[in-house]
């Protein structure tokens, strides 16, 4: 007997666990190997490089994922326990014929749950910064490499670094708007996140988010900044 928490995805498991060791070392592999390329000069030349500071995040992000899983291992087994204990407290009453006390306990797995739903999210961002890091390696084929290098070098250009910060502080400060405004009346806007992702879903075409919103001159006035205001930084 034991406890299982189903969150649509795979319980944490020790094999899961393994499996990030390894990619910590692979991970610590490339570090060292980065850091023996470059002469052993020092830790100020090692950090000039972005891509050292990009496989630092994603070697943070799987300890976090790793310590994470660990405790949430541990947790469900000291659940599993505490369910035994609890099942054997009920069931013995009954096979005697009488009620079990209505303070017989419960195990509370909720923050086991909230747990497995941040790891979820590191997983999440740790696979996509992983993915895109392979383009540090196709940079060696001759037919993608100078392509490859002409897009990074145009997306880490501080003119497309300043506009990415412009819309995005502008979808911030919409979102925030919207949620004070409409937040309790429309689902889409309830919170400040579904809000800013309302407003991007809006930008391209999705204009059935404003069905549950109320029809007050206020929403209307703040719809048409935030329309006005897009069509000019977009």
């Amino acid at each position: 007997r034991g406890a299982y928490l189903f969150t649509e995805r795979f319980p944490s498991s020790l094999p899961f666990e393994i499996v990030v060791l390894c990619v910590l070392g692979l991970q610590l592999g490339s570090a060292m190997l980065s850091w023996w390329h470059s002469d052993k000069k020092g830790i100020l030349t090692f950090a000039r490089k972005s891509s050292n500071w990009y496989d630092l995040v994603i070697f943070g992000l799987l300890c976090a994922i790793l310590v994470v899983d660990f405790v949430v291992r541990s947790r469900m087994e000291a659940a599993g326990e505490a369910l035994e204990l609890l099942g054997a407290d009920i069931i013995a009453p009954s096979s005697a014929g009488t009620q079990p006390p209505l303070d017989a306990g419960f195990v509370d797995v909720m923050g086991i749950n909230r747990l497995m739903h941040d790891q979820t999210d590191l997983i999440s961002l740790a696979f996509l910064l992983g993915s895109t890091r392979v383009v540090k390696y196709l940079r060696i084929l001759p037919s993608l490499g100078p392509m490859l290098v002409a897009v990074l070098s145009t997306l880490s250009s501080s003119i497309v670094l300043l506009y990415l910060s412009l819309l995005a502080g502008t979808m911030i400060m919409f979102g925030i708007a919207f949620h004070v405004a409409v937040g309790a009346q429309a689902a889409a806007f309830s919170t400040i996140p579904r809000a800013i992702v309302s407003l991007f879903t809006l930008t391209l075409g999705e204009v059935s988010i404003l069905d549950e919103a109320p029809q007050r001159l206020s929403t209307t006035l703040l719809f048409l900044s935030f329309v006005m205001i897009v069509a000019i930084v977009m």
